[in-house]
């Protein structure tokens, strides 16, 4: 697996997102954390050694899984972001 998640430092980085972002971009993050949460848990997991084949088949999915939807958000991320961040919604 590549980079390893750290959903403590997300949470830790994003803290202030209940003060300075409306409830749509306060509940991604939110989402966001939940996914590092899962992710981070499962990769957890995964390192166990002598899991059962089975077990360790369903971990990797969810890796997959959440790896992706990360990777993913991308375009997610700009358009959730792009209202509160565009200089064009700057007010003097």
């Amino acid at each position: 697996m590549r980079d390893k998640v750290d959903a403590g430092a997300l949470y830790r980085d994003t803290i202030e997102r209940r003060f300075l972002f409306e409830e749509d971009v306060y509940s991604y993050i939110e989402r966001m954390y939940e996914r590092a949460r899962r992710l981070e848990s499962n990769e957890s997991q995964f390192a166990t050694p002598n899991l059962p084949d089975d077990v360790r088949e369903h971990l990797k999915n969810a890796i997959v899984v959440d790896r992706t939807w990360f990777f993913d958000q991308s375009d997610e991320m700009i358009q959730v972001f792009s209202k509160d961040l565009s200089i064009k919604t700057l007010r003097y």
